[in-house]
């Protein structure tokens, strides 16, 4: 689907924000002839502006920020990474690891397991 000028668009405060708790997840500009496909591409590029956001938090504060690693259940569509190199000017990395978040506290659990245990292969 190709972005238009009247597009809606969705905040993604589900749970307020850092900028304030005041702040609530909405779509906005909705129309009657917009369809499911305009409220998904609309949530995608709410997440992806917050992260932008974020991001230029760290990049204000002197961190360098030339590609990007998407994971998580999103990271599976065939439109969400695409939108988020265009969003944020990168490339992104969809790693094959299905469960990234799983595989990250294993990691961080290591040290209090075993200082000698070695983590499994990822397909």
């Amino acid at each position: 689907m190709t972005p238009a000028w009247d597009d809606p668009m969705f905040h993604p405060f589900l749970y307020g924000s850092g900028q304030g708790a005041e702040y609530r997840a909405g779509f906005y500009g909705l129309a009657g002839w917009h369809k499911e496909g305009h409220m998904l591409r609309a949530l995608f590029e709410g997440v992806m502006f917050e992260h932008r956001r974020h991001i230029n938090v760290l990049k204000d504060a002197g961190v360098s920020f030339d590609k990007a690693v998407l994971s998580g259940g999103g990271s599976r569509s065939e439109h969400w990474p695409q939108i988020f190199a265009d969003g944020l000017g990168v490339p992104i990395t969809v790693p094959e690891a299905r469960e990234t978040g799983a595989l990250g506290a294993a990691i961080g659990s290591r040290p209090a397991c075993s200082p000698t245990m070695r983590p499994a292969s990822t397909p």
